[in-house]
């Protein structure tokens, strides 16, 4: 029996608030919260070269949405393609 799309998209929002009231319970549907998150660059492969000399100097640089940019340009690690940075 085919289903109309009001009524599986309503089946789907149902399953992913179930979801998210087992995993937060709780939580209020459509409730802001402030969360803290926490994320770890250990280190890079096979960068792409952007000096001549066929090497790069990468650095740390997040974006979270449009008005969220960290970017740790001071701490680079000269001429590598697979930096380390354990941060």
């Amino acid at each position: 029996m085919p289903v109309d799309n009001d009524e599986q998209g309503t089946s789907q929002e149902q399953l992913f608030s179930n979801t998210a009231s087992q995993i937060w319970p709780g939580l209020k549907s459509n409730a802001k919260c402030n969360i803290i998150v926490r994320i770890y660059i250990l280190r890079a492969y096979n960068l792409h070269p952007g000096d001549i000399s066929g090497l790069s100097d990468p650095y740390v640089e997040i974006v979270l949405g449009k008005s969220i940019r960290i970017s740790d340009s001071k701490k680079y690690v000269p001429k590598t393609l697979n930096p380390v940075f354990g941060r």
